[in-house]
Formats: C-alpha cells, sequence, structure tokens
C-alpha cells in the first residue's frame, strides 16, 4: 500500500478497493477500468461487471490505456521509510528504487563477511569504523585479520616482538626456540639425565662447572654402547614378536582348516605314547578296512602296511560260501556270477596333504554310493523278471486245471443223462478222451480238445 502526498482524482480510484489503479486493466465490454488483482478475483467469485452487471469473462479483459497507467504511475507518495526519518515524495513508479538505492534510511548489509548488524545506508561510514568484524592489517607481519581477532592474532604472530623469560632480550618471537637453545641464562639439566644424574642450572654453569666434575661423563662411552645393544634387542624382540604373531595367525587358519582333525595334545606325548583309545568306541574290523576301502589299519605297523598288497591278491580275499535256500540264494549267485573283477583300491596315501587325502576318500565314497546304487537297480530288476516268470507259470497251471474240471463236468453229465455205466478211454496223445458204454448203444462220440499251453522261458539278459 502506498501512502499518496495528494488527493488522487476520482476517475484513477478502483471502484473495488477504493484506491488508486495497480495494474489497470479494462473490459471489451463496458469499458470499466480495475486493478488487475481486484476484478480478477471479483470474476472468481460472480462473472460479472461490478458496476454494471453486465455478463464478463476474463477473455474480456485487456491492459489500460497508456495514459491511465502514465497518471497513476506519476502519482507522489511518502518514501516507506518515512518513520525512519525520510521525507522525500517520489513518484510511485520509482518509490521501489529511491528505497533500494538512494535513500539514506534504507537498512544495508554491513560490508564485513561475519558482520550481522544492518545499519542506516547514512550511518554505514561510521559503523565500519568501529565494527568488529572489520578487516586490518597486523603492522608485525602485514596478514589481514579480523578485528575481533586482533588480541589472539597479536600473542601468536611470529613477527611480533617478545622478551626472553631468561635473560630479558627483545627478540623476534619466530627466533625465541633458536635463542632458547643458546641462552646463557636458560635453565637447563645435564645431558646424562637419562642414565641418572639430576643437576639442574643455567647453561652457562654447566660447561664450565658441572660437566668436568659429572660422574656420569666418564661413563658416556659404556653408556653409548648399551643403548646400542639395547636397540638392537629391541629390534630382534620386534622382529620376533612379527614372526610369533604371523605363526599364531597360521596355526589359527590350520587349526580352522582341520577342524576335527587337529589335536592340541604335546608332541612328546604322541612320540612317546601310543593313542589311548577312548571309551565307548569301537575300531573298525581289518576286512572290512583294508578289502573293502583298501584303508590302512592304523594299529599295524609299516612293514605290515607294505605287504598288503599281496594279501589281498591270495585267496583269503574270496567271500565265503554262503548256504542258504529260497530266492535270496538265486539273487547272491547271480550278482556274484555278474559282478566285476575286484580291483584293489590303494591305502590313504600318508605323505600327501590332508586335503587330497579327504578328497581322494571322498572320491571312493562317491564310487561305493554309485555301485551300491546300481547292485540294488540290479537286484529290484531281477525281482521283477523273476515274479513275472512266477505269475505266467501260475496262469498257465490254472488254465490246465480249468481244462480239465470242465472235461470231468461233461463227463458226468454226459453218464447221468444216459443212465448206464461206462468207461473212459483216452487218447494217446493226451489230447482226446471217448466215453465207451457197456449194457446200451452208445451215443454219438464226443471228443473234447484240451488246451494246452506251452510255457514261455525268459531269460534274464541284464
Amino acid at each position: 500500500m502506498y501512502t499518496y502526498r495528494d488527493t488522487v482524482n476520482a476517475n484513477l480510484i478502483c471502484c473495488i478497493c477504493r484506491h488508486p489503479f495497480v495494474n489497470p486493466i479494462s473490459t471489451t465490454i463496458c469499458s470499466h477500468t480495475f486493478c488487475t488483482e481486484c476484478i480478477t478475483e471479483a470474476l472468481s467469485h460472480t462473472p460479472q461487471c461490478p458496476v454494471d452487471r453486465s455478463s464478463l469473462q476474463k477473455s474480456d479483459l485487456k491492459p489500460a490505456d497508456p495514459i491511465i497507467r502514465n497518471l497513476v504511475d506519476e502519482l507522489l507518495v511518502e518514501c516507506p521509510n518515512k518513520s525512519k526519518g525520510c521525507q522525500e515524495t517520489p513518484q510511485r513508479h520509482m518509490v521501489n528504487a529511491h528505497a533500494k538505492d538512494v535513500c539514506d534510511y534504507e537498512e544495508v548489509d554491513c560490508p564485513s563477511a561475519k558482520c550481522k548488524s544492518k545499519p542506516l545506508r547514512k550511518d554505514l561510514s561510521t559503523h565500519q569504523l568501529t565494527c568488529d568484524r572489520r578487516t586490518i592489517q597486523c603492522a608485525a607481519c602485514h596478514q589481514t585479520i579480523s578485528f575481533a581477532d586482533a588480541e589472539v592474532h597479536r600473542e601468536k604472530c611470529p613477527c611480533a616482538i617478545t622478551a626472553c623469560l631468561d635473560c630479558g632480550v627483545d627478540i623476534v618471537r619466530e627466533e625465541m626456540q633458536r635463542h632458547g637453545e643458546a641462552c646463557p641464562l636458560a635453565t637447563i639439566t645435564c645431558v646424562h639425565s637419562t642414565t641418572g644424574c639430576a643437576w639442574v642450572g643455567i647453561r652457562e654453569d654447566y660447561t664450565t662447572f658441572h660437566l668436568p666434575s659429572c660422574p656420569y661423563e666418564a661413563l658416556k662411552g659404556f653408556f653409548a654402547n648399551h643403548a646400542k645393544e639395547n636397540a638392537t634387542l629391541r629390534q630382534e624382540v620386534c622382529m620376533l614378536r612379527s614372526g610369533l604373531r604371523e605363526v599364531t595367525d597360521e596355526m589359527a587358519k590350520a587349526k580352522q582348516a582341520l577342524g576335527p582333525w587337529f589335536r592340541s595334545s604335546p608332541q612328546s606325548t604322541i612320540s612317546a605314547q601310543p593313542p589311548e583309545r577312548l571309551p565307548g568306541r569301537r575300531r573298525l574290523s581289518s576286512p572290512f578296512t583294508n578289502g573293502v576301502l583298501g584303508f590302512a589299519d592304523p594299529q599295524r605297523g609299516t612293514s605290515e602296511i607294505a605287504t598288503q598288497p599281496s594279501e589281498r591278491s591270495g585267496p583269503s580275499m574270496s567271500p565265503p560260501p554262503m548256504e542258504t535256500t529260497g530266492m535270496p540264494s538265486l539273487v547272491l549267485q547271480d550278482f556274484t556270477s555278474r559282478a566285476q573283477p575286484h580291483t584293489m583300491v590303494p591305502p590313504v596315501n600318508v605323505e600327501g596333504t590332508l586335503e587330497n587325502s579327504l578328497w581322494s576318500l571322498r572320491n571312493s565314497v562317491v564310487a561305493l554310493s554309485t555301485e551300491l546304487e546300481s547292485l540294488s537297480r540290479r537286484q529290484e530288476m531281477h525281482f521283477t523278471t523273476e515274479i513275472l516268470r512266477l505269475h505266467e507259470e501260475v496262469a498257465s497251471l490254472r488254465a490246465t486245471v480249468h481244462g480239465l474240471r470242465m472235461q470231468v463236468h461233461t463227463f458226468m453229465s454226459s453218464n447221468v443223462l444216459s443212465g448206464g455205466v461206462g468207461y473212459t478211454q483216452y487218447g494217446g496223445a493226451g489230447d482226446s478222451a471217448t466215453v465207451r458204454y457197456l449194457n446200451q448203444s452208445p451215443p454219438p462220440t464226443t471228443v473234447i480238445s484240451i488246451a494246452t499251453q506251452h510255457r514261455r522261458v525268459t531269460e534274464n539278459k541284464l
């Protein structure tokens, strides 16, 4: 909102807000002029002209004539900073530029980077002279610093002049350390203080009085050699610790890799005494260990292990005969006749790595599993074949018995119907039968054929 210095012409007043036009806009239907914001808000509620109530849409609006814009923009208004003391009355279209760039009563930012004060434009020069965050230049090192940090910088400035605490001579701060190493009044300790000398005094008395009479001066050669040997021993200890740490890490990795194969018993006990058997555990029998898996018996000596291949090749390795009756004997005999010749499995290589030995054992177990699966499959097929053959034989016997039963039934029926007693004569080949009667004329000869089935012999060619 603007505060106008003079009375405004009524023709320049908006009939909605009752203030001079701001961004005036006119209608094309009734030629009435309103503020852009006022007419937009009015049409959002009622699409009618606020003056004559005629129908009006946003498409019926157009910018007002330039002369109307110029008249309202040239109206004199008071400066927004009048309450702070500004008495200027610029034109309305210039009031923002006046407050931003010209007005002495407008608040502006301080040029100092860390200063948050906002003085008036007319007081800015005075504020810059007294601002705590203004930048100044150090007189000693010519470095640009903040005024608030000047005291801290002065205490640490390397080019500032300071007095020696021992002799009182004024020296540049960056040269103070070098001066302290040569100051004759500086308090120092004896060079042999690390070995036991407790003397403390000024530097000029050290070389003149103390050093010639210091008892540790005569032993400085011994102390030097001792320190050198200690340094060598420390280096060796560090190397040994590093090696021990590596060995410990490798042992931990080996223990983790071995798992249950790791034994923590001392080596002397293992070499002196044989391992004790745990109670409740039983060792595998030698025939299974040596004959099936090919492993060496851990309780036997090396010489006996060396002779195992020759012993396995002898007749003692053949399985003992089994005297049983029934179907299992047929299966075992068939499997024995079809089994491949026995292949000697070498014992576990004790000279190789544990990983290779475990891999060899795993391959042996996989081979045994495959062989057992193949054996099971062959046995199943053999049983299936035998059962099929038995079924065929039983079916043949049933058919034969049925034929005999039908023949006897026919004979009995014919004898009852004729009321005589006769006898039955069978043919030589066994394929037909004839009934003869003694006391009456025989009926027509009846020949009955008996169905004969031939057994089909199947062989297991698997």
